[in-house]
């Protein structure tokens, strides 16, 4: 035997022969080195590597309603059409998992003039997912586009007095009329590709096929889209990895989206396994399906309110400070929330939303009981068997009377002052209100002065008979004139979830304390049309969102009071105007937040609004579905944002 077969490895037949050579002792030995051995490895590799997330697994996601326009041009008024562009498209800025606006195709942006231009150099050598390159060109059609009334762009109002320009191949410059400390969320729009689009006319624009065949530049691609034999309606739309995508690949290689009429169905579609994410409704979920999934709660910059129309031409309670105090301090928000969300709530206190934002929280001290009594006496209420009620005369003194009134009402006074020998013991009845009369009114107003004094903070008569003083009087002389009215708000809101449900909610609430509710609930578009457009309401339920970098401007300056403004309440005071400017000009965060608490502090004083509270967006997934964490966003389709890391398979890695 040569050399070369001495050193030659035994072959695994030779390695079967083995345990024949061995003893049973040795047999032993062996195996035992063996396993330990083996066993050594695996912890080895163990030791030394980390589960990491692998490539592959689809998403199926459950949305209500259907897609129509796969377009960011028109995307923004369906909630279906911006969860499918956050996947398609980019923007030149994005959202990132803390909710801080940064760079996407865009690598840097800078800030000039005080806040007035914003420039932006673009990342070189991208690509539109059918190949084509990317160019600042682009950039400026889509702005443009939006800009153009004849498009019809549902956001045209955020990009108006924009202009825009090309600063070189790779620059893009935005000049404001004036700073604007928000524009970087305005730079997360998503942007189109000129190549598809320049040569449709405003006229096709939202009729073009592109509009449901996307060519975008978002970690997804268009694959798919299934429609419906009969009705030709869109059933399911799927979704690839696009792999021109500039950023980090996504690790899940497809996303379905599945689309439902109603919230049971689609809850349905999951029990079954149909679907594997959907947002969550809490009036239709159970703890028990909760217990099954995982759960993601996300934040939104937001809060549901009342809003009093301040400039109602009727005779109105909301017109009085005092009033909305008294509605306000009869809700218990912290039951208000319990009763609808259990823990997926919390109670709002300020339009600011200071816990989001890092803002100092204005103390608010409600009135208890007994103050809020004696406030709605001070404007007429009595409390009256747990019922508010204004007892007023129809025949009886109608109007304020002073030294020099003269007539039938003095008359009447006098008459009623006579029958009280101690307050007037002259008696005389001359209809001309003298210095005598003058006396026994303030004999009178002493003598009731817990009922006319002291509810408005006096002490000592003051001679004049006004409306606190004529009650009185009425009561007890003219007793047939009398007519009783309730205290009464008539609250509009929409026929949807959760407003309905709170709006029943605040009713109970305010009738348990002896306040009479009318709701009138409404469809979304005769709430838009015949009550939020011409300001036809008294008070209304709604909600709003301040953004990730908080621009209340749109809501109380004055200049919003009439549609389309946003400014629901009416609300004019020319300290608070100035501190919104001020907000959204100031590009320094720490100052800007200065305005926002003196604009909280103005705000919570004048009561133009009853802040109630906040909820939750829960997103519900099958426990396969990893890497997603629940943060502060913009809106629900920003939930999307890191996408790119959440994932289903994994692997092991070497550390």
């Amino acid at each position: 035997m040569n050399s070369t077969s001495k050193n030659k490895f035994p072959s695994f037949s030779q390695w079967r022969k083995l345990p024949t050579f061995l003893s049973f002792r040795e047999k032993i030995v062996f195996f035992l080195f063996l396993f330990v051995f083996i066993g050594s490895a695996i912890f080895l590799y163990a030791k030394n590597t980390n589960i990491v997330p692998s490539k592959g697994g689809t998403i199926t996601e459950g949305v209500l309603g259907s897609p129509r326009f796969l377009n960011p041009v028109y995307a923004d008024a369906n909630d279906v059409d911006r969860d499918l562009t956050q996947l398609l498209f980019a923007g030149l800025m994005k959202y990132d998992e803390q909710g801080e606006v940064v760079p996407d195709l865009a690598k840097e942006l800078r800030i000039e003039e005080g806040g007035k231009v914003y420039e932006l150099e673009l990342k070189e050598k991208l690509h539109w997912s059918n190949g084509t390159a990317f160019s600042v060109d682009d950039v400026l059609f889509t702005i443009t586009t939006i800009q153009d009334p004849r498009y019809k762009s549902p956001i045209r109002a955020n990009w108006i007095g924009v202009q825009v320009e090309k600063v070189s191949e790779t620059t893009v410059r935005f000049r404001l009329q004036e700073p604007f400390a928000p524009f970087p969320e305005r730079l997360t729009l998503k942007i189109i590709p000129a190549h598809i689009w320049q040569e449709i006319s405003p006229e096709n624009f939202a009729l073009s096929v592109y509009n449901l065949k996307p060519v975008g530049m978002g970690p997804y691609r268009l694959k798919e889209i299934t429609r419906d034999d009969r009705s030709g309606t869109i059933q399911k739309v799927e979704l690839s990895t696009n792999p021109r995508y500039h950023g980090d690949k996504p690790f899940i290689q497809t996303v379905v989206f599945k689309f439902f009429e109603s919230e049971k169905s689609m809850r349905d579609a999951f029990e079954r396994g149909d679907i594997t994410s959907f947002a969550a409704v809490l009036q239709t979920q159970k703890q028990s399906l909760f217990s099954r999934t995982e759960l993601h709660e996300f934040r939104i910059p937001r809060y549901f309110a009342i809003f009093f129309n301040l400039g109602i031409t009727t005779d109105s309670a909301v017109r009085s400070k005092d009033m909305r105090r008294i509605f306000r301090d009869t809700i218990d928000r912290q039951k208000l929330v319990e009763t609808l969300f259990e823990k997926f709530g919390s109670v709002v206190n300020s339009p600011v939303l200071p816990t989001v934002f890092g803002l100092q929280e204005e103390e608010q001290e409600p009135l208890d009981e007994e103050g809020i009594i004696s406030l709605a006496r001070a404007a007429g209420y009595e409390n009256v068997e747990g019922r508010f009620l204004k007892v007023q005369s129809t025949g009886g003194i109608q109007h304020d009377l002073q030294i020099g009134s003269k007539g039938e009402d003095v008359t009447k006074l006098q008459q009623c002052l006579a029958k009280d020998k101690e307050v007037y013991p002259e008696g005389t009845v001359s209809g001309t209100f003298g210095p005598s009369t003058r006396q026994a009114v303030i004999k009178f107003q002493e003598k009731y002065a817990d009922e006319i004094l002291k509810p408005i903070g006096l002490t000592a008569g003051t001679g004049k008979a006004g409306q606190g003083t004529r009650d009185v009087l009425n009561r007890l002389c003219f007793p047939e004139s009398l007519v009783s009215t309730p205290l009464k708000i008539t609250l509009h809101t929409l026929n949807e979830y959760p407003l309905k449900e709170t709006a029943e909610a605040l009713k109970q609430q305010w009738e348990d304390k002896g306040i009479s509710v009318e709701l009138k609930i409404q469809t979304s578009l005769d709430l838009e049309r015949d009550t939020i457009k011409p300001r036809n309401y008294e008070a209304l339920l709604f909600g709003e969102i301040l953004g990730l970098i908080p621009d209340p401007f749109p809501f109380w300056h004055s200049s919003q009071k009439r549609d389309p403004g946003l400014n629901l309440t009416g609300y004019e005071n020319k300290e608070v105007d100035k501190l919104l400017e001020q907000a959204r000009k100031e590009v320094d965060a720490e100052k800007r937040k200065e305005s926002l608490e003196k604009l909280q502090t103005s705000l919570l004083k004048d009561i133009p609004a009853i802040f109630l509270y906040d909820t939750n967006y829960l997103y519900v997934t099958s426990p396969s579905i990893k890497g997603i964490k629940g943060a502060l966003i913009a809106d629900p389709s920003q939930r999307f944002s890191s996408v790119t890391k959440w994932y289903i398979n994994t692997a092991r890695a070497w550390k």
